[in-house]
């Protein structure tokens, strides 16, 4: 299979497979961000060219999906903005006062569920370096929602970053992407993604019965609290791999934030979202 990375100014039209790519990627609740929803259509605005496909050239088919966004970073970890609710709106926010990016934030690094297994990972992720590097951007701040997180629920996320195979690789199959990438992990982003329902969307989502309220384990394995009509989860993600970009190659630094989402091209409410 030869595989090619086109953009969306590019290819505009594959995003039209969305549904057949992206969305079957996701949890149903995880469509459900409210700020996801509100700001991912300005991803085509402020950076089409960063929106990309990777397709097999012979059958045209969409093999994985990028989304990423420039913003303006200072370099220091502790102001890399928390998670993807955090990223988002200040990267529109800046954008709309003319504010020149310098780092370019991954949003989403999906391989399509028919080329799973196949050890294509790497691939959005590495097409996502390229861009950057492109771009002149210093660093690629890469949110990493952990492959393996939900079949501990009760581990601490620090902990578990912290987990590593015999070889001293990550014990995270995500994680060891970015690592061989040549990222590093700094810290857990405790409020990367919040979605709120009522106990009823939430129930219509996972699938769950939520009979009373309290604190329990969701579809995912995530945290969720129920109190009264309305259920909250905080999608607690792992410690992000940053890439810092330079003439001569890929340099790992220390970075954060965390998390992925789903594209929704306009701004749509959190209860009828579409990922």
């Amino acid at each position: 299979m030869e595989l090619q990375v086109v953009t969306y100014v590019e290819r505009p039209d594959l995003d039209d497979r969305w549904a057949d790519t992206v969305g079957p990627a996701w949890p149903e609740f995880q469509l459900h961000d409210s700020t996801v929803n509100e700001l991912w259509h300005h991803l085509w605005e402020i950076a089409p060219q960063h929106q990309f496909f990777v397709i097999d050239r012979e059958s045209d088919a969409v093999v994985c999906v990028g989304n990423s966004i420039p913003f303006r970073w200072d370099g220091d970890a502790a102001s890399l903005p928390d998670g993807i609710d955090g990223v988002l709106p200040l990267a529109v926010e800046q954008h709309g006062a003319g504010v020149a990016p310098n780092t370019l934030c991954a949003l989403q690094a999906i391989v399509v569920s028919a080329y799973q297994g196949q050890g294509l990972a790497r691939v959005p992720v590495q097409a996502m370096a390229d861009a950057a590097r492109r771009a002149g951007f210093a660093d690629l701040v890469a949110p990493v929602r952990p492959s393996w997180k939900h079949r501990f629920p009760l581990i601490p996320m620090d902990r578990y970053a912290t987990w590593s195979r015999p070889d001293g690789l990550p014990f995270d199959p995500w994680f060891r992407v970015h690592a061989r990438a040549g990222a590093s992990f700094l810290q857990v982003c405790e409020n990367s993604m919040r979605i709120t329902g009522t106990v009823q969307e939430w129930m219509t989502w996972t699938g769950l019965e939520f009979p009373g309220s309290g604190k329990g384990v969701s579809a995912c394995h995530q945290l969720l609290t129920t109190r009264g009509n309305l259920a909250t989860l905080v999608m607690v993600f792992n410690r992000s791999s940053s890439v810092r970009m330079s003439s001569t190659g890929l340099t790992p630094v220390r970075s954060r934030t965390a998390s992925l989402s789903r594209p929704a091209r306009e701004p749509t409410s959190p209860v009828s979202a579409g990922s």
